[in-house]
Parts: C-alpha cells; sequence; structure tokens
C-alpha cells in the first residue's frame, strides 16, 4: 500500500462515538524495502533467479568485455547495493569475456620494438633469451599468428 494510506481505524466502523472521541488510524508507510543482491559472477539465469526471490526483477542492460570477468558472467549491476522498493529492476551488465585481438607477427623486429607494440594492444610479454639474446632480434613467437584474449601473454624467442 502506497505511504499516506490509511489501512484501517479504531473503533470501527459503524460504532457510535461521543463528539470530540479520538479515532486511531493506521497509515502506510509504503512498501517495505528489500536489500539488493551482489550479483557480480553469476549467471544472469542464477541473478535473475535471486532478484525474483529478493521481490525484484533483472533486465539486462548490454554486455562488454571484460578480461577479469569470464564471458557470460555479471560484470556490474545498477543499484549495486543497499534497499529499495520492493519491485524494482536492477539492471546489470553482463562479460563478453576478453575482446580477441589479432597478433601481429614479431619475427624479425628488435625486441624493444615488439614489446612496445604487443603491449600498446593490451598483451602481455614474455621474453626467451636464445644464447643470451646477443642481438635482442625476435627469432619466433607463440602464439605466432591468428588472434589472442586481450591481456594474455605473448612468448618472444629472442637471439
Amino acid at each position: 500500500v502506497a505511504e499516506g494510506v490509511v489501512l484501517g481505524h479504531d473503533p470501527e466502523t459503524g460504532e457510535k462515538l461521543r463528539r470530540g472521541t479520538k479515532v486511531g488510524l493506521t497509515v502506510s508507510r509504503g512498501p517495505a524495502p528489500v536489500d539488493v543482491p551482489v550479483l557480480a559472477g553469476m549467471s544472469p539465469q542464477q541473478a535473475d533467479s535471486e532478484l525474483k526471490q529478493a521481490g525484484l526483477k533483472g533486465k539486462s542492460s548490454g554486455k562488454e568485455y571484460s578480461t577479469s570477468v569470464p564471458e557470460g558472467a555479471i560484470i556490474s549491476q545498477q543499484p549495486s547495493g543497499g534497499q529499495v522498493e520492493r519491485g524494482s529492476t536492477v539492471e546489470y551488465v553482463v562479460s563478453r569475456g576478453p575482446r580477441m585481438i589479432e597478433v601481429p607477427n614479431m619475427q624479425g623486429k628488435q625486441l624493444a620494438e615488439a614489446r612496445r607494440e604487443l603491449e600498446s594492444l593490451g598483451f602481455k610479454v614474455q621474453v626467451e633469451e636464445l644464447l643470451g639474446g646477443f642481438f635482442g632480434t625476435v627469432r619466433s613467437q607463440s602464439p605466432a599468428n591468428g588472434k589472442a584474449p586481450e591481456g594474455s601473454t605473448i612468448k618472444l624467442v629472442v637471439v
């Protein structure tokens, strides 16, 4: 019942009273607030079930790439916590997983240039020096071609 609406009174309807007698009123304070559950890491199905149990509704507000949250899991929500009115909607963002990025061929490039280029694309770089890496030239890499997840490690073998 909405806040401010009279729910009942005492004495009951039909009783005769003297003029000036006080009548007690019960007034609604509005719907009881409910706690917003934390949805991070849940699947949308789990989140919707959890929200339904709390008397709330769930709604996906889109998908975003994430290097730290697996594909299909919830990254964030709004509101992120606290209490809301029963029946309110909690919106959440679902992870697409890491962005897949084309791995450029670094073979033949100098280590500093290769490292700079790979790190600018969001990769981590692991270096293995062959024969002390005296020349600083990339001999091979792994993965050598195709796409790799953003934030993954590219291994460079340097001579």
